[in-house]
């Protein structure tokens, strides 16, 4: 039987793991009871147990199906795009870091999720690598090589040292977002441009 395109069965499973990313982003993965996610979904925990054998499973197939259903047409494309645009490499960093923001704010749930498991199962580390960080550090390796050609620059530092010196930075800072009272848009575009000031510039005194 199906409805709307999609299988009953298939309704129930994304109802399940709809639930489940609300539990563990809510209460993280150790917390979360399957009992929660059953009544979460309007099923019984037996039906949860007919399509996940184990909460772990429940969990690596949710990030799973996230990861590979957003991360070409949402985090990969968008930045090929911005590679594309004819900017200076400041600008370009401040459009790159403010485009991750946006998508940080629209997926925050699935992001909690992939970052607080990423150092308890290897196997949502191993797809957060091959499907996003791999991808994302080759595009802006190779954009930060074009603008060192153009001049923007500095062509004696390694260019994927650069692009997770940079990273790093900007992680920290929506790390910082994520647990503060004021978190505006506006903040985030100052405190980037601050980042931005301080990675180019750097913090010596002239």
């Amino acid at each position: 039987e199906k409805q709307g395109g999609m299988k009953k069965s298939e309704q129930t499973e994304q109802k399940i793991m709809i639930a489940a990313g609300e539990i563990f982003s809510e209460k993280g993965y150790s917390a979360a009871s399957t009992s929660e996610i059953a009544k979460k979904a309007g099923v019984s925990e037996g039906t949860v147990f007919r399509y996940f054998s184990t909460k772990k499973e429940l969990l690596v197939r949710l990030v799973k199906y996230g990861i590979e259903m957003f991360s070409e047409d949402i985090a990969i494309k968008p930045l090929i795009e911005l590679t594309k645009a004819k900017k200076n490499g400041q600008d370009f960093l401040y459009e790159v870091s403010m485009n991750r923001y946006d998508l940080w704010v629209r997926y925050r749930d699935l992001f909690k999720i992939v970052i607080h498991e990423l150092s308890f199962h290897m196997e949502i580390k191993e797809l957060f690598d091959k499907y996003i960080c791999e991808k994302v550090e080759s595009i802006l390796s190779s954009t930060y090589e074009d603008y060192i050609k153009s001049g923007d620059f500095r062509e004696d530092i390694d260019s994927h040292s650069a692009v997770r010196s940079f990273s790093g930075m900007i992680f920290i800072l929506f790390m910082e977002h994520a647990h503060s009272n004021e978190n505006s848009r506006e903040k985030m575009q100052r405190d980037i441009k601050t980042t931005i000031d301080i990675f180019i510039n750097g913090v010596g005194k002239k």
